[in-house]
């Protein structure tokens, strides 16, 4: 008998798939058995690939005390051999002994066959061990997908069979590579939906896989929803910051990846939440410029949300600057942070109240003439500390009180060159003009200098004042 078939040896299945270690094959003591007797055991069978398998264990051996005395001799059998037996095939065991102790095998006598079922398949659990979109690309367990065409690789028993299910429904069978173990199968059609996919075994006991599960979500289009600044308040489209670091928010295809862009630079990538659909971005770096951002799906057909204007500008509100500070003499200045004011020329005969003042509560740039006798003009510059601009936009009013006509004019100048100029105003002036306004050199030159002329032509009293509280800087 093999002492590891089913029962001891005493079954009539052996289970190869099963051995750890080499097999034992035991033959009891006989009747009559005497020493100098000779034995023979052999062990017949089929080898996986069909050919015979034949081992002579006990080709003739000699019958001994020690033998007699233990009550019965065991002879290894390769795990190896074993386990290359073909699965469903039938091992004998044939023993013979002579008793007139010829060590002739053709005068023994032979005992009863043994004869066993060879179970050799491993019950192996199958596993899903990757799943993988219609590109190629790994889906990890739990995550989403737009892609309704997957594949599923997995291991399970080498040349067997697998179920795939997905929930309870059955999608197909998996073969099993017989060499490597491995299987794989593909799906299309997916629906919409949170999918579990299991292995289950066509042998053994039939063990079913761990579930894996592949969320599929609808391709939708990514769309940036808001930009805000450092402190969290929206900048609404088409609006500028000072803020040179920008979070930008927006949704996208659930559990995927959008690519955010500003202009044709790559910015980086934004993970959209599985559950929310949401994504966020921070940009931090931007320089003084109109920036177009984008979000492209990488997913789908990688479509691209419309653009998110932001500009980032440098706003000059005056808040830095001195309060109460007056500029009456040609060549005297006020700074604050980001820019300088100087008082260029003053002609005619001026008074206390003809020059640039710094209004407060709240901060106003106020640039003034007044006389009662003659005509009258002063000419002031706001000068940026650093960089250029394209653009500017003005944020104020322009205030006068004549009998005769007003004059405001404005040039860009760029290293103390002008490269462009504008007539603001001129015209009768006995009320308000607004000045909320957005100017730029016709030729798109850059500029660093706003420098205004201000005149009220009339001999007789008047008053003019241009009232600035904001000015912004754009590129």
């Amino acid at each position: 008998m093999i002492m590891e078939a089913d029962n001891d040896g005493e079954g009539r299945e052996f289970d190869v798939a099963k051995l750890t270690a080499n097999a034992v094959a035991r033959i009891d003591v006989w009747p009559l058995i005497a020493t100098g007797q000779r034995m023979w055991m052999r062990l017949t069978g089929t080898n996986a690939n069909g050919t015979a398998y034949i081992n002579d264990i006990a080709p003739g051996d000699p019958v001994t005390q020690p033998l007699i005395d233990r009550g019965y001799q065991n002879r290894g059998i390769t795990q190896a051999a074993m386990k290359n037996l073909k699965d469903g095939s039938t091992l004998t065991i044939e023993c013979k002994t002579t008793f007139n102790k010829s060590t002739n095998e053709s005068e023994a006598v032979a005992f009863d066959v043994r004869t066993y079922t060879i179970k050799a398949l491993e019950d192996v659990r199958p596993d899903i061990t990757r799943v993988e979109d219609s590109k190629g690309n790994e889906i990890l367990p739990g995550a989403t997908t737009v892609d309704t065409s997957i594949k599923l690789k997995g291991k399970g028993a080498k040349g067997q069979k697998v179920h795939i299910k997905d929930g309870t429904t059955v999608k197909g069978t998996a073969d099993v590579d017989p060499q490597s173990g491995d299987w794989e199968f593909p799906l299309t059609g997916l629906s919409a939906d949170t999918h579990s996919f299991t292995a289950t075994a066509q042998y053994g006991s039939g063990v079913v896989s761990d579930p894996r599960i592949v969320v599929v979500t609808a391709p939708t289009a990514p769309t940036i929803t808001r930009a805000e600044d450092s402190k969290g308040n929206e900048i609404l489209p088409g609006a500028t910051t000072t803020d040179t670091s920008i979070t930008l928010k927006g949704k996208g295809a659930k559990g995927q990846k959008v690519l955010i862009k500003d202009g044709n630079t790559d910015k980086g990538t934004a993970d959209v939440d599985p559950l929310s659909g949401d994504w966020v971005f921070p940009v931090a770096g931007l320089t003084v410029a109109s920036h177009s951002f984008t979000a492209t799906a990488l997913y789908g057909s990688g479509a691209v949300s419309g653009p998110r204007i932001v500009g980032v500008g440098i706003i000059e509100d005056f808040s830095s600057y001195p309060p109460g500070r007056a500029l009456r003499n040609a060549g005297e200045f006020m700074e604050g942070t980001k820019t300088k004011v100087t008082l260029n020329a003053t002609l005619g005969a001026a008074s206390s109240n003809h020059g640039v003042f710094m209004r407060t509560a709240p901060q106003i740039l106020i640039g003034a003439t007044y006389t009662r006798t003659s005509p009258n003009i002063i000419a002031y510059s706001l000068a940026l500390k650093q960089g250029s601009a394209k653009s500017v936009l003005l944020n104020g009013k322009f205030v006068g009180w004549t009998t005769g006509n007003g004059h405001l004019k404005l040039e860009f100048r760029r290293n103390d060159v002008v490269v462009d100029s504008i007539v603001l105003y001129e015209g009768p002036f006995n009320n308000e003009i607004p000045m909320d306004r957005e100017l730029s050199p016709v030729n798109g030159q850059a500029f660093d200098t706003l420098k205004f002329e201000q005149k009220g032509l009339t001999s007789q009293e008047h008053l003019t004042t241009l009232n600035l509280t904001k000015v912004t800087f754009k590129n």
